[in-house]
């Protein structure tokens, strides 16, 4: 990683511990306020972090954009060794997986109800009992399926 990118990790790891202001940043990390400024506006494009200004106090200070995905942003865009983050994927695949088991039990289900079935023959020019459902099978072609 780049010391760029180092040095927006650092900035984005002191305020996950708490909100702080461009000078206690730019105190903190030993650097410039104009280059921590610039670092933070970048920080403030990507929405990895948001700006909120205390107006009883007049602080304007910095803090965790927490409803920011940092998978599909800046901190993870520039972290070239961030390692695969599973939490990221259990919501999706525990979804999938409860659908997949789902249909298969509706399947079983149903295979159960159809092998309960009855198969009954009915004689030409007889009547289907109300209620019923009926499926017929023909290996004529389908024109002459009437």
């Amino acid at each position: 990683m780049g010391k760029t990118g180092d040095t927006k990790k650092r900035i984005y790891e002191m305020l996950e511990q708490r909100n702080k202001t461009l000078t206690d940043i730019s105190n903190e990390l030993g650097l410039a306020p104009s280059t921590v400024s610039q670092h933070l506006r970048e920080m403030l494009d990507s929405g990895a972090i948001r700006f909120v200004e205390d107006r009883p106090r007049k602080w304007k200070y910095y803090e965790i954009n927490r409803g920011y995905q940092i998978g599909s942003g800046y901190m993870q865009a520039n972290n070239s060794q961030s390692r695969f983050d599973f939490r990221k994927i259990g919501v999706p695949v525990a979804v999938i997986a409860a659908v997949l088991v789902s249909v298969f039990a509706f399947y079983m289900v149903a295979g159960i109800a159809y092998a309960n079935a009855q198969q009954v023959y009915l004689a030409p020019g007889s009547s289907v009992p109300s209620g019923s459902t009926v499926f017929s099978v023909s290996d004529a072609p389908s024109f002459y399926n009437i």
